[in-house]
């Protein structure tokens, strides 16, 4: 985990603190976002770590046992943190697509765009707005706002846009994989994917990755995508064949 982690070298708005950290509304939600400045004392690294949890996860706080020494690690090396809300308690993208995915591989892409972007594919619907992407472009500004003296403001162009070459984005589980995706719609800092991404299918027997991840001509560039995966677990193993079809370069393992 920590040689993962090494390569990490608006109006009215009510923010509920908890020790440096802030609980951020979620507008057609009941759930917050997190968010977190860097320690005190620390040099800000002038990077925004955007974190997607796993299937049925909540975003960490400093005090929930999931996430929390990542949410901490990263806090603690001068990066903001925010733990995105984004539909996540839904069925997970491999249940989604269980019983279609070898008739319509693109199942694992569709999803995803849904929950990040917001539209319609089979049934699941999102409004623009309740994409987990836009949920971020509206989060900053309200930080950046309520608290001024944090840097938020750093992330965000003239016209109060998200900078994405100042963000690196992150995830575990399902939500590696919408750190990926995110990677092929804006050229980000970097790509952290923690057991994942998990999107395969059978073709003709063959454990092959999903369509969306072995396309070429992504915005982030391959040597600024990380993952670290479990050699012998049996969740999410799909990483194996999913990291190479994505270009990612020196997959390595370690017993």
């Amino acid at each position: 985990m920590k040689l993962l982690l090494s390569v990490l070298l608006v109006a009215n708005v009510h923010l509920c603190s908890s020790a440096a950290c802030h609980q951020v509304p979620v507008e057609n939600a009941t759930g917050t976002h997190t968010a977190c400045p860097p320690d005190s004392g620390v040099a800000a690294q002038g990077k925004l770590v955007a974190f997607f949890c796993g299937s049925s996860g909540v975003p960490p706080t400093v005090s929930n046992q999931k996430g929390s020494a990542f949410l901490k690690h990263t806090t603690s090396l001068g990066f903001h943190f925010i733990g995105l809300l984004y539909n996540a308690h839904e069925k997970s993208v491999a249940g989604f697509c269980k019983d279609i995915e070898e008739t319509d591989p693109d199942c694992f892409e569709k999803i995803r765009l849904v929950r990040l972007f917001g539209g319609s594919y089979k049934g699941s619907h999102r409004e623009k707005a309740d994409g987990g992407l836009e949920r971020l472009n509206r989060a900053l500004p309200q930080l950046a706002s309520a608290q001024k003296d944090e840097g938020w403001s750093e992330f965000l162009d003239n016209q109060g846009k998200l900078i994405a070459s100042k963000v690196i984005v992150a995830g575990e589980s399902q939500g590696s994989g919408m750190a990926l995706m995110v990677s092929q719609y804006y050229a980000v800092d970097r790509v952290l994917q923690f057991a994942g991404v998990d999107d395969a299918y059978l073709k003709s027997g063959v454990p092959t990755a999903a369509p969306w991840v072995a396309r070429q001509g992504w915005k982030t560039p391959a040597t600024s995508i990380y993952g670290l995966g479990n050699t012998y677990g049996v969740a999410c193993r799909a990483w194996h064949v999913d990291w190479p079809a994505a270009g990612i370069q020196g997959v390595t393992r370690r017993d």
